[in-house]
């Protein structure tokens, strides 16, 4: 079998919490377990996670720059810059055969880099940004420009990389409708490290669990609208939201919906934290309704074989009523009756939770997906 020297590309700081960055980590991690030569290409910063064991290379101190979340920024362009200068000195000095780029900005640095280096360029696309990037932009006019240029660079980046790597059925479409060649677009869903049987679940109770960051496109204020139903219907019932993102976005979120009975948001600090409060709930949501990305806690719900409530257009794989139980998009009361649903029903919880789990081992196992990623290496080797 081929062995790849890769250089893994993300803009973005690293390793961090957040979903992209836990996929990029687990993704190269597993390439590595597979006899590959992986190096992390990647900003300046280090967020609340454990350290990595693979080589990785950061482009200089920027004094100033602390952004740790997702979004656009004034000094994004400068950091890309670098990081394109930091990536073509690991693939020169390194001998990288491959270019792995996460997300639209580190393709633009390894479409910088091929000239130079003759070095194909893989393209891993988490989300459509003409989708992600309007979220973070209030104003309508602003919004308009978000999409317009997401739009922009959906149709003139990713079909200038070798081979685009895409999450989920919808992202193939819009790309491949952008001018990606069929040829070249791959559908290769997100992988998780799966335990070989569901976390245990304390005593049944009334604890609903989202674990995840706060960002725009998750749709929070459709779970926080659709909360006082459920405690209407369940009193009893608490409301655990488990983020790595900063407490001010917790504090918009609070200002926006007002007063929310039952609610607590816990600063996550570690995976191992986050992982214990996905396992103690009785039911884990998803209110995130874009079809374009895989969300990654929606993989870490299933690998802990918990029952999940989630918006039908993150429902990437799951069914209605066998393995989750999905709601319309939009639909707060929907959201709310299914979380009703399934607090008041254990046993059907238990076999969603059990089902899901399954689901996950199957299709999601990591070495399964390092294995397609390996072979997509080989056709451009």
């Amino acid at each position: 079998m081929s062995r790849f020297r890769v250089a893994m590309v993300s803009a973005s700081p690293f390793p961090t919490l957040g979903g992209s960055q836990v996929f990029t980590r687990q993704l190269a991690e597993a390439l590595a377990a597979r006899g590959h030569t992986v190096h992390l290409v990647t900003y300046h910063l280090a967020g609340a996670a454990p350290p990595v064991a693979l080589p990785v290379h950061r482009i200089p101190p920027v004094p100033g720059y602390t952004k740790l979340g997702a979004g656009p920024s004034w000094a994004k362009p400068f950091l890309d810059l670098l990081l394109a200068g930091r990536l073509l000195q690991v693939v020169r000095r390194e001998h990288v055969q491959v270019i792995h780029a996460h997300n639209m900005e580190a393709l633009a640095c390894g479409l910088l880099v091929r000239p130079w280096t003759g070095v194909p360029v893989v393209y891993h696309g988490h989300n459509i940004l003409e989708q992600e990037l309007p979220a973070y932009f209030q104003h309508p006019l602003l919004r308009r420009l978000a999409r317009g240029l997401g739009r922009m660079a959906d149709a003139n980046l990713p079909r200038r990389a070798d081979a685009v790597l895409v999450l989920t059925a919808h992202a193939a479409d819009v790309l491949r409708d952008r001018g990606v060649p069929a040829a070249r677009l791959h559908l290769i869903p997100p992988g998780i490290d799966c335990p070989p049987v569901p976390v245990p679940p304390g005593m049944p109770g009334a604890r609903v669990v989202y674990a995840g960051n706060l960002d725009p496109y998750q749709d929070m204020e459709l779970l926080l609208h659709a909360w006082p139903l459920v405690q209407a219907a369940r009193p009893d019932a608490t409301l655990t939201l488990i983020s790595a993102s900063f407490p001010r976005r917790w504090a918009q979120l609070a200002a926006a919906s007002g007063p929310v009975p039952g609610l607590q948001f816990v600063l996550g600090r570690d995976f191992d934290q986050v992982w214990d409060a996905i396992g103690a709930a009785d039911v884990v949501v998803c209110p995130r309704t874009s079809q374009d990305g895989f969300p990654i806690k929606l993989l870490n719900y299933m690998a802990a074989g918990r029952p999940i409530v989630v918006s039908a257009g993150s429902a990437h794989g799951l069914t209605h009523g066998e393995t989750a139980y999905v709601v319309p998009n939009g639909d707060g009361p929907a959201f709310a009756a299914g979380i009703v649903a399934l607090l008041n029903d254990p046993a059907l919880a238990r076999r969603l939770g059990a089902a899901a789990h399954q689901l996950a081992c199957a299709r999601h196992a990591w070495d399964l997906i390092a294995g397609q990623v390996e072979i997509i290496y080989r056709t451009l080797a």
